[in-house]
């Protein structure tokens, strides 16, 4: 096998698997396990897709200190002095168009990283399935960084994070990029040329994912020792000798080159038999 062939079969798919395992992993965890800052519309939000974000505003602050109020003494009775309390004040009756929301007080939320997924499904109309979507995409994320990287089921991890990062590229990249700062984004700086940097990012990354899918893990791989040849691909020479239609064309090219046609052997006559010249017209 020519080194090109080999490079092609076994030593790029392993360096796109451990590109994949070092991003994916990373990523993964970090959704999973630390949290992100929300206002309290994205908190309301979340809200709605059942997710319960803490104040950081109320941390912060701390439990409150109940301080005793002192009264001054009656002459007599030694007791504070009586208030009139009115009656308590009546909420406005809601009209027939008015929604009645939870409404949040203002100040900074902290949830689960993974939920920032939650929000961009929900703003895409995905409603109830963002949460779901949400973790599906952490797990795959992470779980299939960790099997691509021993290359194991590599071909199913493979097209599950292509469709992650087909997903990413979608809810966060194509609107941005095709509708609002234009084709040329890089050219301008700043967030432009970040928002160029993350495109091109999630291309290559869903690339290299869907040529794992399409191609196999390769040789040194866990899907090789446990399935054989079928869990990667066979070797450029070994596809051309099992397959029919190529040798037919090496034959047939072997002739037009002039090379002497094989002849059949021919059978021996048989002992007591007669000969050809023998035999009566």
């Amino acid at each position: 096998m020519k080194f090109s062939q080999y490079a092609g079969t076994a030593i790029i798919p392993t360096l796109s698997r451990l590109v994949l395992a070092l991003a994916f992993i990373t990523v993964g965890f970090n959704k999973l396990t630390t949290d992100a800052t929300f206002t309290a519309e994205q908190a309301e939000a979340l809200q709605e897709v059942g997710v319960t974000a803490r104040s950081m505003t109320a941390a912060a602050e701390g439990p409150r200190r109940i301080v005793p109020t002192r009264y001054p003494q009656g002459e007599e009775t030694g007791q504070p002095p009586e208030e009139v309390a009115g009656p308590p004040p009546q909420p406005e009756p809601a009209g027939e168009g008015d929604q009645i929301a939870n409404r949040l007080a203002e100040g900074q939320y902290t949830a689960r990283k993974l939920y920032t997924v939650a929000l961009s499904c929900q703003k895409a109309g995905w409603g109830k399935y963002s949460f779901y979507l949400a973790w599906a995409a952490a797990l795959t994320e992470f779980a299939g960084g960790i099997l691509i990287l021993v290359g194991f089921l590599s071909r199913i991890w493979g097209l599950g994070l292509a469709i992650v990062m087909g997903t990413a590229f979608y809810l966060t990249t194509w609107s941005a990029y095709f509708m609002t700062t234009g084709p040329f984004a890089a050219a301008e700086g700043g967030d432009g040329y970040l928002l160029f940097n993350q495109t091109f990012t999630q291309l290559g990354l869903g690339l290299l994912a869907l040529g794992i899918f399409l191609t196999g893990p390769g040789p040194l791989s866990l899907d090789r020792l446990v399935f054989g040849k079928r869990g990667g691909q066979a070797g450029a020479g070994e596809t051309a000798e099992a397959s029919p239609v190529v040798s037919a064309m090496m034959s047939s090219s072997a002739v037009r080159g002039g090379g002497p046609p094989e002849r059949k052997p021919q059978p021996a006559p048989e002992q007591g038999g007669r000969s050809s010249s023998e035999r009566p017209l």
